[in-house]
């Protein structure tokens, strides 16, 4: 059964979950070509491609959050036409970026922006976290602060942050590896707070020399993460996903650009497959 969307203060009823594409599906593809991939443009991907909702992130050259209105509401105007929902995402706990992506997220109808909380030299410990997100938490709701699992955040850590009704999860499949932790560890701890589910599917290889592992991007789908059995977990946790969206780990290969949209046409397909009714 599909899951329905339990939180949104932005949505007039349930809603089936959305699955669809990000800035971080094609991290090569717009860091190489940056002069291209305007707001405008990555809405007219998306909507090529098929996607149900589009994640827009920092790596945007110029994130969403700091386009000028005009180009916001006729980017915002072209994804409501096509059916495809516009969801913004940050680095860093600065409270006035988060109010900005938290009123474009509410105009598009969003009920969330996802957050990374470090962002270069800034990395705040759990406790800093804690205070300096409270009062962003409450001035920004009903929106509410999706923190994203990543690196050195622990499932333990992440759980001590989110403890305001405000707050939430993005779940990445693969990000905890870098707090040694694996998906069944990081879905059991944080499934039920889960609105937006990144799936970044990877290989992993012994290096020549056999001293170490190599961890190389996937296209979803059809690497070792175990996609199928997450989306289980999360439905059975009663998550109140909103979005599952389509990264990437691009690996190092001839044609990065390539192989990233073939990869998320792939991936896209795979998890419509998988989450259809």
């Amino acid at each position: 059964m599909p899951f329905v969307n339990q939180i949104s203060e932005n949505s007039s009823g349930p809603s089936r979950v959305r699955v669809g594409v990000g800035t971080y599906s094609i991290p090569v593809t717009i860091a190489r070509d940056p002069a291209r991939w305007t707001l405008a443009e990555a809405v007219r991907w998306a909507v090529a491609i098929g996607a149900d909702v589009l994640q827009l992130c920092e790596n945007l050259p110029v994130p969403a959050e700091d386009v000028p209105a005009a180009e916001w509401r006729t980017a915002w105007r072209a994804a409501q036409d096509a059916d495809l929902r516009l969801e913004l995402g940050t680095r860093g706990i600065d409270p006035d970026r988060l109010a900005r992506c938290a009123e474009r997220a509410a105009e598009a109808g969003s009920s969330f922006v996802r957050l990374v909380m470090d962002r270069g030299t800034d990395e705040p410990t759990v406790a800093e976290a804690v205070t300096r997100l409270a009062p962003i938490v409450a001035a920004i709701a009903p929106v509410r602060v999706a923190i994203e699992n990543h690196d050195r955040f622990s499932t333990d850590d992440l759980l001590r942050i989110v403890t305001d009704a405000n707050c939430a999860i993005v779940l990445d499949t693969a990000n905890s590896l870098g707090a040694l932790e694996d998906l069944r560890t990081v879905l059991g701890g944080l499934a039920t707070r889960t609105v937006c589910f990144h799936v970044k599917d990877v290989t992993v290889t012994r290096v020549p020399s056999q001293l170490g592992l190599d961890v190389r991007g996937a296209p979803a789908g059809e690497g070792l993460v175990d996609v199928a059995g997450a989306l289980t977990a999360l439905r059975e946790a009663n998550a109140p996903l909103e979005s599952v969206i389509v990264e990437h780990w691009t690996p190092d290969v001839a044609d990065p650009v390539r192989w990233e949209q073939d990869a998320t046409v792939r991936g896209l397909a795979n998890l419509k497959r998988l989450l259809s009714p």
